[in-house]
C-alpha cells in the first residue's frame, strides 16, 4: 500500500522529487503521522530502517552528482588549456 501510495500520480511524488532522499523524508513524514494518529502502532523500527536507506541512497546520487560535475569542469579546464 505505501508503495502504491509513494509512487502514485496522485501522490505526486515520481516526478516533483529529484532524488530518492526527498523522497524518503517524505514517506517518513507520512509514517510518522500514522505512529501520531496510532493507526500503526510498534513502526519506530520500521521508520528508521526506511529513513536510513533512504537517506544512504540520496547521499549517493549526490555524491556521485558532484563527481560528474567536477569530472565536467575538469575536462572543460583541460580543453582550454589545449
Amino acid at each position: 500500500m505505501l508503495k502504491k501510495l509513494l509512487f502514485s500520480k496522485k501522490f505526486g511524488l515520481t516526478q516533483n522529487f529529484i532524488n530518492p532522499g526527498e523522497r524518503g523524508m517524505i514517506l517518513c513524514c507520512f509514517l510518522m503521522d500514522l505512529m501520531e494518529r496510532k493507526i500503526f502502532l510498534g513502526l519506530r523500527e520500521v521508520l528508521n530502517r526506511v529513513w536510513e536507506v533512504y537517506l544512504q541512497m540520496g547521499m549517493t546520487l549526490a555524491l556521485i552528482a558532484r563527481i560528474d560535475q567536477n569530472e565536467r569542469k575538469l575536462a572543460t579546464i583541460s580543453t582550454k588549456l589545449d
